[in-house]
């Protein structure tokens, strides 16, 4: 292990054992009763950032490439070998409406994983029609300006084994940069934890996302508030923190060859706390949605995926239920150190939705 490879290893060994139990401190202590959770904040951390979860149905807590594990299952980036992945992605989302871009950079050694990614979500090019309607009420096409709602997460992770156990820890934080134009902003900041278990064919996890919930702080531009009225829209005195709420996920997954071919399923639950969505479970208190993906390999160089998540119930016209289901497919192809990946998610456009096509590339450098 190289001098500076020691130097972030120790840096982050301290990080762990010190401010991370803080953390747990500080976090824990809240009454979730007493704290107003925002059912959909923060969601577009939900999404996937790289093809092969994508076309997992986002069941990737342990079939994802090690490199985007910071993101959802801190914990996975220790299961591959050791050494250096660098992963890009770019995604026109929902029929070119919003576009995803993320980088990520991942180290690993023996006994220790960080990694650093960064992510942006946005709509670029809104057009502001707010003053586009003269005193005379005649339509002024020249008043047309154009605005981006984009938001940005930066994630910080580490992982390490527990002993010889075969139980792996890891921790992430995550900080929030949100913007709509320059109408408003907010900063925020959460924590994910996991730990996660292999043993021979087989690998569970266990997720806490957004311990103790995750906080987003607004801030109002009052003068872009007056000078387009928004107030009757939304007054500037409404509460401006968010808090994400809670999320535990069980994953559990398994690996199994024959000759030259592999398979790969994996299923996940995952609870919503304390709220209630529009999940296939759901109460006043929590909601469980599950989650099924399958990775058939060839040589470990060509991949065929599916998956399905997202089962919700909705209501139609006349106030009945019904029930939905996100389905996704997609390939890959590995070639030495490269890994190409595509996506095609909500097949059957599902929630009403556009469907999505998503790109994604690793490099691994062993």
């Amino acid at each position: 292990m190289g001098k500076g490879n020691k130097i972030i290893c120790q840096m982050f060994s301290f990080f762990s054992s010190k401010v991370c139990f803080l953390l747990f401190v500080l976090f824990g202590i809240q009454n979730p009763v007493l704290a107003q959770f925002s059912g959909y904040s923060n969601d577009f951390l939900n999404l996937s950032c790289n093809a092969k979860s994508s076309g997992l149905g986002q069941s990737s807590y342990h079939l994802g490439p090690a490199v985007w594990a910071s993101q959802n299952n801190p914990a996975s980036m220790l299961t591959d070998s050791v050494g250096y992945q660098f992963g890009v992605t770019n995604q026109r989302l929902y029929g070119n409406l919003a576009n995803l871009s993320a980088i990520a950079f991942l180290i690993k050694q023996q006994n220790t994983a960080f990694s650093i990614s960064l992510l942006r979500v946005g709509v670029d090019n809104i057009q502001n029609t707010l003053q586009m309607l003269d005193t005379t009420g005649n339509f002024d096409f020249n008043k047309i300006s154009y605005f981006s709602s984009a938001d940005y997460a930066l994630f910080l992770a580490i992982a390490r084994p527990i002993g010889n156990s075969g139980w792996f820890w890891g921790f992430n934080s995550k900080y929030l940069y949100r913007h709509t134009g320059n109408f408003s902003s907010a900063f925020g900041f959460g924590i994910d934890w996991s730990v996660k278990k292999k043993f021979r064919h087989f690998d569970f996890s266990f997720i806490y996302k957004d311990f103790g919930g995750s906080y987003t702080f607004w801030k109002i531009n009052t003068q872009e508030w007056e000078k387009y009225d928004l107030d009757s829209l939304l007054p500037l005195n409404y509460n401006r923190t968010e808090i994400s709420p809670q999320k535990i996920v069980f994953a559990f997954s398994g690996k199994f060859s024959y000759n030259e071919f592999t398979l790969a399923p994996e299923c996940n639950i995952e609870s919503v706390f304390p709220i209630q969505t529009n999940a296939f479970i759901s109460t006043t208190y929590f909601s469980l949605s599950p989650a099924l993906g399958i990775e058939a390999a060839y040589k470990e160089i060509f991949f065929l995926r599916t998956g399905f998540n997202q089962l919700q119930k909705m209501h139609s016209d006349n106030q009945n239920f019904f029930l939905t289901l996100k389905s996704s497919f997609g390939f890959g192809l590995r070639i030495k150190q490269f890994s190409l990946d595509y996506a095609f998610t909500n097949a059957g456009n599902s929630h009403l939705l556009p469907s999505s096509h998503v790109f994604s590339l690793q490099l691994h450098i062993f």
